[in-house]
């Protein structure tokens, strides 16, 4: 959907993240079908009241969010803070081809990935550069562990498959049993894919890592 929120403002300079935070206003306030009327209402109901002129300038990037905002807004919009905080708007998610050219958060290297990023917000990774190799580490054994279940899961569609065949003699095949196998095969390329991008993450900051660590080891 068109972003129009901006026409009538001028937006103030943001990061990234106050960027991100303002499309993901839109984005669900509409997703809820809320007009700017209706979101004010449920914010005074929580007793953090943005008049509507404030709610049409947040989404138009000329007005900050601070804390308190982004907290009753999550809770008024019926998401979680993080959805607002690491929203990916869709014109990057249309034209990037590469996740890590685009800054996941302010602050945040930017080679980091979408994906790390939500794992480092919730606690479950660091920043620091072996924090982010053991990340990878875990998802490489993840993914791995992953194909080598669904190639099992191929490999058993199409046996039935063949075997269906010869007790048909070369008949129409069942169309649920073909079907399935498509989607088995189609998931098994979306995993190989996630496993070679997961490896090249891995392997760039091994690389990258290498450098300190004969450093240190020089001292």
């Amino acid at each position: 959907m068109e972003n129009t929120a901006k026409k009538g403002f001028t937006p103030i300079a943001l990061g990234v993240t106050g960027k991100y935070v303002a499309d993901a206003v839109r984005v669900y306030r509409q997703k809820r079908d809320l007009t700017y009327k209706e979101l004010e209402k449920r914010l005074t109901n929580l007793g953090r009241t943005i008049p509507e002129p404030g709610l049409r300038r947040i989404e138009a990037e000329a007005r900050r969010v601070d804390v308190d905002d982004l907290l009753a807004l999550a809770v008024a919009l019926e998401v979680s803070p993080l959805q607002l905080l690491l929203h990916l708007p869709d014109e990057l998610q249309t034209f990037v081809s590469n996740w890590d050219q685009v800054q996941a958060a302010t602050g945040l290297p930017e080679n980091m990935h979408w994906s790390e990023a939500e794992a480092w917000a919730r606690g479950e990774t660091g920043i620091a550069i072996v924090e982010r190799i053991e990340f990878w580490r875990r998802q490489v054994t993840r993914l791995e562990r992953a194909c080598e279940e669904q190639q099992a899961r191929v490999a058993e569609l199409r046996a039935q498959l063949d075997s269906e065949r010869e007790a048909q003699d070369g008949a129409s095949q069942d169309s649920v049993l073909t079907k399935r196998l498509y989607w088995a095969e189609g998931d098994l390329v979306f995993l190989d894919r996630e496993l070679a991008y997961s490896q090249r993450e891995l392997d760039a900051l091994i690389e990258e890592a290498e450098p300190a660590k004969e450093e240190s080891d020089g001292r």
